[in-house]
């Protein structure tokens, strides 16, 4: 694969738009994240061609069945998961969060606490506020050293308590752009955000 900067934005569609001659510039990531031709084809021929409810016995069902199992697969394999069952896709980090919190707060009771970081993206952040209000938990921040703008082990350490049900911790940070030290990092949370359980 050619990974020349020209041959990876020509790729993009939407990378050759222009305004009034100008060329579009993007920042809106994630929420804007531009998609390269392959996959708006994938998308198009997905919808034209197997368009249909999963679990079913007609033959668009079937095929829609094998795509799913197909990204399963391959995201497996991109993660070094043991098996596809392990991975989970839906609409967007947020929403998995938010189904994730629901999950995990039938465990959590009133006064439990959970620890929450400030340079994390609003969509592992709401979620547990939301769960907090409704559960009547404790949010415990976690600040961020403002020399290194990372997280330091220690501020943690000092958070942590008997009540401690969850902590939310991005890897790399949306607001600084800053990879938190891998020490003692689960590895399956180095592709994005982690969220430990005590």
């Amino acid at each position: 694969m050619d990974f020349r900067i020209d041959a990876v934005r020509a790729k993009f569609p939407a990378l050759s738009l222009t305004d009034k001659g100008r060329r579009r510039i993007y920042l809106d990531n994630p929420a804007g994240t531009q998609v390269p031709q392959a996959v708006a084809d994938a998308v198009s021929r997905c919808l034209l061609t197997t368009n249909a409810n999963l679990g079913g016995f007609f033959e668009t069902t079937i095929a829609a069945q094998d795509i799913v199992d197909e990204a399963h697969l391959a995201m497996a394999d991109f993660l070094g998961a043991a098996s596809p069952r392990e991975i989970i896709i839906g609409a967007n980090m947020t929403t998995l969060t938010y189904h994730m919190s629901r999950t995990l707060g039938r465990t959590m009771k009133p006064g439990d606490e959970i620890i929450l970081t400030r340079m994390d993206h609003e969509g592992n952040i709401s979620p547990w506020l939301q769960l907090a209000e409704d559960l009547g938990l404790v949010v415990r921040w976690l600040p961020f050293d403002q020399q290194s703008w990372q997280i330091e082990e220690a501020a943690l350490a000092a958070l942590l308590s008997e009540r401690t049900r969850l902590i939310a911790l991005n890897y790399a940070s949306n607001l600084t752009g800053v990879d938190q030290p891998g020490e003692g990092v689960d590895p399956h949370c180095q592709a994005g955000r982690c969220v430990g359980l005590r």
